[in-house]
């Protein structure tokens, strides 16, 4: 489990929806992180980065 500020980015970013919530993940890949990621370390932005990634891979699964 995240700790509560990482959830709170996290949460934040969903609330954009699905479409952007797939853009910042290619965003943070590409090494340039969301606005509301910028003041995070590297580590915390990769460990949202892979908490984005399940939550979606679970909209996947379900074909959405």
């Amino acid at each position: 489990m995240l700790e509560p500020a990482l959830q709170k980015v996290i949460e934040d970013l969903c609330n954009d929806g699905c479409k952007a919530v797939s853009l910042y993940i290619s965003q943070i890949e590409a090494g340039a992180v969301p606005e509301q990621m910028a003041h995070l370390h590297s580590k915390d932005q990769q460990k949202i980065l892979v908490e984005l990634k399940s939550i979606m891979s679970v909209y996947e699964r379900c074909g959405s």
